[in-house]
């Protein structure tokens, strides 16, 4: 028979974790960079955490730093609409475009629906095939990303198409899932587009880190 203080212990263990969540967003100024990490976080579409991140660094970044709910759920299209134009320079109709077919008010958990939001080929994260959690860096394609710097630490068009070629030719031939089409290739190549855009440009490997291994907005960014 199960005790009573198993019952106690875990009434005791929820409402810790809650009261976290609450401290943690009632103790942060918006604009002050906090990560969760661990059992805290997750990305999966089923997430039952007191943390919901997506597959995409820049949303985790808006939510980071508290100018979208930090705990990443229970929010509308328009709030992250208005904060991806407002803090990505993005125009209306390509903020809208990134948001697809989510419903009017969701968790960043829900950017996982694979094939919507949540694509193979990614820069950063494994292909869903793989079974990792959607929201969790893969070290190895992180890094091998900073390998492709030109010799000033830089990436422009070249470096970016580059990656994007070389991550769908990967996903092609060990992926037995990898899905193609229109509407992948779209959300891949505008990623890759958005990251050359907002940074003016010309992206920094220190910045570029900064958003992909942090999800941290730069300094003086």
């Amino acid at each position: 028979m199960v005790s009573i203080y198993t019952f106690v212990f875990a009434a005791v263990a929820l409402a810790s974790t809650s009261t976290a969540t609450l401290l943690c967003d009632a103790e942060l100024l918006v604009g002050e960079y906090y990560r969760p990490s661990g059992h805290k976080v997750s990305g999966q579409f089923d997430a039952k955490t007191p943390f919901r991140r997506s597959p995409c660094p820049g949303v985790n970044t808006l939510a980071n730093h508290g100018y979208i709910n930090r705990d990443g759920k229970n929010f509308t299209r328009t709030q992250l609409k208005q904060a991806v134009m407002l803090y990505y320079n993005a125009e209306d109709t390509a903020a809208e475009a990134f948001l697809g077919p989510l419903p009017d008010v969701f968790d960043l958990n829900q950017f996982a629906s694979h094939n919507k939001q949540e694509h193979d080929a990614s820069l950063i994260h494994a292909d869903l095939y793989l079974g990792e959690d959607p929201a969790a860096i893969n070290r190895g394609m992180l890094e091998d990303v900073f390998r492709r710097a030109d010799r000033d630490g830089n990436f422009g068009i070249q470096q970016l198409g580059e990656l994007r070629k070389d991550r769908l030719a990967t996903c092609l031939a060990h992926n037995p899932n990898c899905t193609s089409g229109d509407h992948q290739v779209f959300l891949a190549f505008g990623e890759a587009a958005l990251v050359w855009h907002v940074t003016t440009q010309t992206v920094d490997k220190h910045m570029l880190r900064s958003f992909f291994e942090y999800e941290r907005f730069p300094d003086n960014f």
